[in-house]
């Protein structure tokens, strides 16, 4: 029994005296850092438009008619639109009674209730009729579109794969100046994010402020998503 508990010591000792020299002989490789960015552009090709709907009433089965009156409404202009049901939302939804205080005393002032309308719109040239049309119809609380693509995962993984090409060829530029050659890896991380165009925000705003005289033909220009990505590496040279 005491072999057996010398031998586990030692291996634990040869464990812990490797792992630190096994760090020290990678710090000791000659290697060079570098960072890279890569960026992709890309037109979006969907937006999501969120309609909020609340209504306060001291009965909560009139709270919820209002409430459902108003998404009738909402889903009849995306019928309106040809705008498929699957893209549509109307699941987030709220329940609540509400109270006021007069004289620290807690009074029922009647139940809200609210529902969002979530809709992915993948025609982006029907951004200024569905707007319209929902404002046409009463609805007050409509969200700016926010612009997205259906390719986001592709498109950030290129520009991951852009800086990536970028961190190599600067550690190749360092090293040629140098007379060396660049070998392994020996560490790398990555970010990446993402710029979404936001003129389209203060139309929408420009929109709503002039929606009595917004002309059925009204365009937004929609411009550009912008997905970038950094790495950091550090080489082995040779």
């Amino acid at each position: 029994m005491k072999n057996l508990t010398s031998t586990f010591a030692a291996s634990l000792l040869a464990i812990a005296v490797l792992l630190p020299l096994s760090a020290q002989a990678e710090e000791a490789t000659p290697n060079i850092n570098v960072s890279g960015v890569g960026h992709v552009s890309a037109a979006p090709d969907k937006a999501m438009i969120s309609v909020s709907i609340e209504a306060r009433r001291k009965r909560i089965q009139e709270a919820r008619d209002e409430v459902s009156s108003v998404i009738g409404r909402t889903l009849s202009v995306t019928d309106s639109l040809n705008i498929d049901r699957k893209y549509i939302n109307t699941s987030a939804s709220t329940i609540r009674p509400e109270y006021r205080y007069n004289n620290s005393k807690r009074i029922f002032d009647g139940y809200y209730v609210s529902r969002q309308v979530i809709i992915d719109l993948r025609e982006l040239d029907k951004i200024g009729p569905l707007t319209e049309k929902l404002l046409d119809a009463g609805i007050n609380n409509v969200s700016p579109p926010s612009l997205g693509s259906t390719k986001a995962a592709e498109l950030k993984r290129e520009a991951l794969k852009r800086a990536t090409e970028d961190a190599k060829l600067n550690a190749s530029v360092i090293a040629d100046s140098l007379g060396v050659s660049v070998g392994k890896p020996l560490s790398i991380s990555a970010n990446s994010n993402n710029h979404y165009p936001r003129p389209q925000r203060m139309m929408m705003k420009a929109a709503y402020a002039d929606a009595a005289e917004a002309a059925p033909s009204e365009t937004y220009e929609t411009g550009e998503i912008r997905f970038s990505a950094n790495v950091n590496a550090r080489f082995e040279i040779k």
